[in-house]
């Protein structure tokens, strides 16, 4: 009896065991790698096909939609006004404008170094008394005697003209102008004769004190002088009536004050053809009455 219960525990003991054994066996992880399965050929079809791309609608995103333009002003209208709409105060003021800028610009250009004596139509020609004396000199081969003298004159008109910068303002402002509108149209130089009529006096006198020392820097007594001698020297008989009886500087002057107002008339041209060179709305309106 006791032998058959020791045998009875022993089987549930080993019996429990099996039992413990078989379920560890099923959680344990197989430790050797799977072996894949080849593809099969319906397989290798679908994997080799192409991918289509996902469809995409045409709508734009709320991100994507352009910013919406300001609308621009309409433009103004680029319409020549007729002489009848300017006024005669918008017709002076056009004119003074014009006037202030040939008068500066031409001082500028003809007192720069060769401002005369390189242009010629500028360049100062040698008083009529004086042609004998030159002829004579050049006779003999001492143009350079001649020459020397003419540029003198030419240089003493430079330096001169350079000390009437500070009078441009006066005389542009005091300038009077009783008809604007025929200042404006009378003559394609009109505005310009105006000035010479008002201020051509004022303006020679200017000149004219400047000169006794433009002719000192210029040394234009010495080459007058170094003149006058060889033409002598050439030719005793050499008649030097009304030389020394000539009033140089008065010569000078009228070919300075004359040549300044022929310089004014090419920049009142140049304005009439282009009104854009004055700053002014009015005196670009106005001036493009004239084209």
């Amino acid at each position: 009896m006791i032998a058959f219960r020791k045998a009875l525990a022993t089987l549930v003991l080993l019996t429990l065991l099996a039992l413990q054994f078989g379920c560890d066996r099923t959680r344990a992880p197989d430790a050797s790698p799977a072996v894949k399965s080849p593809p099969t050929p319906i397989e290798t079809v679908a994997a080799s096909a192409p991918t289509e791309p996902p469809e995409t609608t045409n709508a734009p995103t709320a991100a994507s939609k352009p910013a919406a333009k300001t609308p621009e002003p309409p433009a103004k209208p680029d319409r020549k006004l007729s002489l009848d709409e300017i006024t005669p105060v918008q017709a002076e003021q056009a004119i003074r404008e014009a006037l202030q800028l040939a008068l500066t610009s031409s001082l500028e250009k003809l007192g720069a170094e060769g401002g005369f004596r390189e242009d010629p139509n500028m360049r100062l020609s040698m008083p009529d008394e004086w042609a004998r004396i030159d002829s004579v000199v050049r006779k003999i081969n001492h143009a350079d005697i001649a020459d020397a003298f003419l540029n003198s004159l030419n240089g003493s008109a430079e330096i001169a003209v350079r000390e009437l910068s500070p009078l441009v303002d006066d005389l542009v402002s005091n300038l009077p102008i009783t008809d604007p509108k025929s200042a404006l149209t009378s003559a394609a130089d009109a505005a310009t004769q105006t000035l010479a009529a008002g201020s051509e006096k004022r303006l020679r006198s200017a000149v004219e004190a400047t000169l006794e020392s433009a002719f000192k820097s210029s040394n234009v007594e010495a080459r007058k002088k170094a003149l006058i001698e060889k033409a002598r020297f050439a030719n005793p008989f050499t008649s030097i009536k009304g030389v020394d009886e000539l009033d140089l500087k008065r010569h000078v002057a009228d070919q300075i004050v004359e040549r300044i107002f022929v310089a004014i008339a090419r920049q009142e041209h140049a304005i009439r053809q282009d009104p854009s060179k004055l700053k002014s709305e009015i005196g670009q309106s106005v001036f493009r009455t004239t084209q």
